[in-house]
């Protein structure tokens, strides 16, 4: 009977170190990519919402799942996307940074309802997606300012978000950041800041970060409702721009603000800065 009932200790006993052991090398929980075959859905989804095969084609995965989810969460279809490409490398874009440096997009996505028989604009969706593809020299705080017409399209609160991503050196690993709010904000535009400063230490040396990229979302509402009925085939009829522009700072020793210019955003100072720029035009009837 003893032997029965030390035996059974022991049992209960090896059975608790055994679950310690187990729970103590649980791994932590891991950042899940998406597989192939996921990814391929996702695209299929925007591809079936028009969005250009060559554009989805230029996105990391990451930015690919981010317009993947906004899009559905917004029930969104394609309506523009504004790039800056080079032809044989004799058409410059607009400012001086180099297309081969440095990828700068803008996408118009649109949300439309039906009212009494007339399709109407009720959502614009801004994506600007940016990607370095040969590092700057200097790295400081860039800067992202977009502006439109605060007469005709206003910002829908707290719609912005931005990821900023850099790779590190030492693992090849993208590390994202996420900013829920724009630095700067006013009636007809918003700006942020594009942080190239990551760096960390290898071997008692710093070594900068190897790649940066990232994205950004935000809403824009008609002003007033129901005032831009929707003209997909882009026939004559009233217009609106939406102009992004990218400053990157060549001086480490004077940072980049914004200052409010009217009811736009713009950045200084305008001194040692590389730019780039895009124009996105959204065409509507207006609708009284």
């Amino acid at each position: 009977m003893k032997k029965k009932v030390l035996c059974l200790c022991l049992t209960i006993v090896l059975l608790f170190l055994c679950s310690s052991v187990s729970c103590a090398e649980a791994p932590s929980p891991e950042i899940v990519r998406p597989s192939s075959v996921v990814i391929q859905d996702m695209r299929d989804v925007l591809l079936e919402r028009a969005y250009p095969e060559a554009y989805l084609d230029s996105l990391a995965e990451d930015q690919l799942t981010n317009l993947y989810d906004f899009v559905l969460e917004k029930d969104a279809y394609f309506y523009s996307w504004e790039t800056n490409v080079a032809n044989d490398g004799n058409v410059q874009p607009l400012g001086n940074i180099p297309t081969d440096e440095l990828t700068f997009d803008t996408v118009l996505s649109l949300k439309t309802e039906k009212v009494s028989g007339v399709t109407y604009i009720a959502e614009v969706y801004v994506t600007l997606t940016y990607k370095w593809t040969k590092l700057p020299f200097m790295r400081d705080n860039d800067a992202i300012a977009i502006n439109w017409d605060s007469n005709k399209l206003v910002y829908d609160s707290d719609s912005f978000v931005a990821h900023t991503e850099y790779l590190r050196p030492s693992n090849s690993t993208w590390v994202k950041t996420t900013l829920s709010k724009p630095a700067s904000l006013k009636q007809g535009g918003l700006g942020f800041f594009v942080d190239l400063r990551y760096s960390e230490h290898m071997m008692g040396t710093t070594v900068q970060a190897i790649g940066f990229r990232g994205d950004a979302y935000f809403t824009l509402l008609p002003d007033p409702l129901d005032s831009m009925e929707h003209l997909p085939s882009y026939p004559n009829g009233s217009s609106t721009t939406i102009n992004a522009e990218y400053v990157h700072n060549k001086n480490t020793l004077a940072s980049l603000s914004f200052t409010a210019s009217g009811v736009s955003v713009s950045i200084t100072p305008r001194s040692s800065v590389d730019t780039r720029a895009t124009s996105s035009t959204l065409r509507y009837t207006p609708h009284k």
